[in-house]
């Protein structure tokens, strides 16, 4: 992998909005990053109770009366929580359309970004969350290069099922939950891992109504990295501006994010926050 667009903040002046908004970006795009990290009232919390988790998960029986009322509220209200979004991740399966299969290649893509990613976390020792870690191919390869402390969580059960298959002694190293990113993280204490790790559009498919950002950097003790698709993907939001916001500096980044001199991603980037005025240990 030729690394030509590393920054380290503080040795080179790169603009916040190149950084926050990626090469290319239109202005309606813009926007849309603008609506959804300040016109959003962060009322998930206040308004999804657990059974409704349950039910997005397939833990309980879907009630129709409640799942058609709260749809209604959706398109009533546009800052409505979307809870019932996961359905679709954790029904899925092979042959529908959130398929294991699709988030099972390691192509050199994967492999070289992982390795560079391995680089950028302190220490072996260090725990590590992957959010969205479906077939486990990531921290497969975090496990290939020496780190033992690992965790997942995803919403979709056959993933994870694929993750034990394909990979048995990570899977068995490792604590990997079913859950929703936003159960999930509600109720994990503070500080309670060392560093986040997500791949893609997985964050970024969370609506705003859910603070993310914020409840990640709760958890996450020293380091966040994300690859993230800036460009057209779900949600998109002005992420260095947030996580400023919630204490943690944008201390490396690599965009756009690509294998050689013949592929280039003009929205993918790959950006490490750390947590302000933490020594690491």
């Amino acid at each position: 992998m030729k690394i030509r667009s590393v920054y380290e903040q503080n040795k080179i002046n790169i603009p916040i909005s190149d950084l926050d908004c990626g090469f290319g970006i239109t202005h309606s795009l813009r926007i849309r990053k603008f609506i959804n990290t300040f016109c959003y009232p962060r009322i998930y919390g206040l308004l999804v109770p657990k059974f409704v988790y349950e039910q997005a998960l397939g833990l309980r029986k879907l009630n129709k009366s409640f799942y058609f009322v709260w749809r209604c509220l959706q398109k009533i209200f546009y800052f409505w929580p979307r809870p019932f979004s996961a359905i679709e991740w954790a029904q899925g399966g092979k042959g529908k359309s959130r398929d294991p299969a699709d988030f099972m290649d390691i192509d050199e893509e994967v492999i070289q970004t992982m390795a560079l990613v391995g680089t950028i976390i302190h220490s072996k020792d260090y725990s590590i969350l992957d959010l969205g870690c479906n077939c486990g191919r990531h921290l497969a390869l975090l496990w290939q290069i020496g780190y033992r402390n690992l965790f997942g969580v995803d919403a979709m059960k056959e993933g994870i099922s694929e993750f034990s298959r394909i990979y048995p002694d990570v899977y068995a190293g490792s604590e990997i939950y079913h859950d929703t990113f936003e159960h999930f993280l509600s109720r994990s204490a503070r500080r309670s891992f060392d560093v986040i790790f997500s791949w893609s559009a997985t964050i970024e498919l969370v609506h705003p109504s859910f603070n993310i950002v914020k409840e990640i950097c709760r958890v996450a003790r020293y380091q966040v990295i994300l690859v993230l698709n800036e460009g057209a993907q779900g949600y998109t939001r002005f992420w260095i501006y947030e996580f400023n916001k919630n204490g943690f500096d944008l201390s490396y980044a690599l965009r756009p994010l690509g294998v050689d001199e013949g592929v280039r991603n003009q929205t993918t980037s790959l950006c490490c926050f750390r947590r302000r005025n933490l020594s690491y240990a």
